[in-house]
């Protein structure tokens, strides 16, 4: 506080307009008590509205964090194999993120295997790999206060048709929920195109297992 008080002196500021949901009240004292006859104005939401609308320069250092996870995690997979535990492949990508260019992880490198996968925001274990599980790796770079959040489901063997089956659903759903996306359109219905196409998909797969188990009966 005490440097923020000394530039705000430099720039003789008398109006500061602060964020009142993140200014804490020692602060507050700290800015009125060292320079006189500063008014100090409490606003809400003026950092989020300004950075809702990315410069050029912006979108190209996302970009930029994009590409050093997607170079990073094209080196890990090419290790990734049944024995190895969750930690060492997450540690081993955390490696690489620093290797080719990032600053540090975005945050704490997720990396769950089997059941482990359904978890959200599952901590990397020393369970070891076996061999037909899908492994999930959530990671993302950070790259001059830029961040990137990328999603990858790996298999250490082949796929098993259920899984593929899955997949499809899911691209499928992304691509009608990408459809979705124009300017002025709200965020729920875009989601609501995705959900409502696995559903129906999930649907129509219990009445074909029902209708099965008729036939056979």
């Amino acid at each position: 506080m005490r440097t923020i008080c000394g530039k705000l002196k430099r720039l003789k500021i008398k109006k500061l307009y602060v964020e009142s949901l993140y200014l804490s009240l020692y602060q507050y004292r700290e800015i009125v008590g060292n320079i006189d006859g500063i008014r100090v104005i409490p606003m809400q939401g003026i950092v989020e509205r300004y950075r809702k609308r990315k410069t050029q320069q912006e979108l190209e250092k996302i970009r930029t964090a994009i590409d050093i996870a997607e170079k990073a995690y094209a080196v890990t997979k090419e290790t990734i194999k049944a024995g190895l535990s969750e930690k060492k492949i997450a540690d081993f990508l955390e490696y690489e993120i620093r290797n080719q260019g990032g600053e540090k992880s975005s945050f704490e490198i997720i990396c769950a295997a089997g059941q482990r996968a359904s978890l959200p925001h599952a901590r990397a274990t020393e369970r070891i790999i076996e061999g037909k599980e899908a492994v999930l790796i959530d990671w993302g770079v950070c790259f001059q206060f830029y961040n990137s959040d990328l999603t990858r489901v790996h298999f250490a063997d082949k796929i098993s048709p259920a899984h593929k089956k899955i997949y499809q659903i899911v691209l499928d759903a992304q691509c009608f929920a990408i459809d979705k996306i124009k300017p002025g359109r709200k965020a729920s219905d875009v989601d609501y195109a995705a959900r409502s196409y696995i559903e129906k998909k999930r649907i129509c797969q219990v009445f074909w297992s029902w209708s099965r188990a008729w036939h056979w009966a």
